[in-house]
């Protein structure tokens, strides 16, 4: 269905807009306006509506790249407004920097089978986040009160603790717990989850270094995720709004 309203959505806005964007003059950063495409090109004995069918599928390829990223975790009519944007703006001002004369072209930049002008700018968006993240760490029980205060220190006042089994390079080799000698295959470990968007991740990542590091084997591991949606269930808050803890 997303790659379907690529199209339906992509397509009159690339002939409206984005095409005039992309070859409608020579400027160094955008072209021109020129809807449904009525002015006078020259693509080298190539008849325009020939060519406009081409750009406007790799036009359509650059946000279905974004898709699969984007797969069950944001609304179907934010993705619609997403293909909207990249088919108005991102994708024409980046193809006219490679293709309309722009500056990349005029630096002598050559893009083979759209790897840059399609791949690329597909690959950058769907780089880009909400700015939420989860940061997972799993740490010893011995340092879960130091890593909490640590995290407490820089702002962080909620997170979810589970009790967990793991083992890494420790597998094979021995090890005591409470003073016993346990089987080092599965050792006793805690995962800590916070969720942050207003605290950077760098200072989660910082602040539990400090707290854990012994450097020793076992110290643990800190994962960083991208988070898609927040919905807090009591008032219906949702992302940023909803990860304050403000009545």
């Amino acid at each position: 269905m997303k790659n379907m309203m690529d199209f339906c959505i992509g397509t009159p806005c690339f002939w409206i807009v984005g095409f005039g964007l992309m070859f409608g003059g020579t400027g160094a950063l955008i072209g021109g306006f020129d809807p449904f495409i009525r002015g006078s090109y020259d693509f080298g004995g190539l008849p325009l509506w020939v060519y406009v069918v081409f750009q406007t599928v790799f036009c359509a390829t650059a946000a279905t790249i974004v898709s699969g990223s984007m797969a069950e975790r944001t609304k179907f009519s934010a993705y619609c407004v997403y293909s909207a944007a990249i088919s108005l703006i991102v994708y024409p001002i980046s193809g006219h920097w490679i293709w309309g004369g722009g500056w990349l072209a005029q630096l002598g930049f050559h893009d083979f089978a759209g790897s840059t002008a399609v791949h690329f700018v597909g690959g950058v968006t769907a780089s880009l986040d909400t700015g939420m993240h989860k940061v997972t760490m799993i740490v010893q029980l011995a340092k879960f009160d130091a890593l909490k205060q640590a995290l407490n220190k820089v702002g962080v006042t909620g997170m979810t603790v589970t009790q967990v089994m793991g083992c890494g390079l420790q597998k094979g080799s021995g090890t005591k717990y409470r003073g016993a000698e346990v089987d080092a295959t599965l050792l006793p470990k805690v995962k800590v989850e916070v969720v942050v968007s207003k605290i950077p991740v760098d200072t989660i990542i910082d602040a539990a270094t400090k707290a854990l590091y012994t450097g020793h084997i076992g110290d643990g591991k800190i994962f960083v995720y991208n988070v898609a949606k927040v919905v807090k269930v009591r008032t219906g808050e949702q992302d940023y709004a909803a990860l304050q803890d403000v009545e």
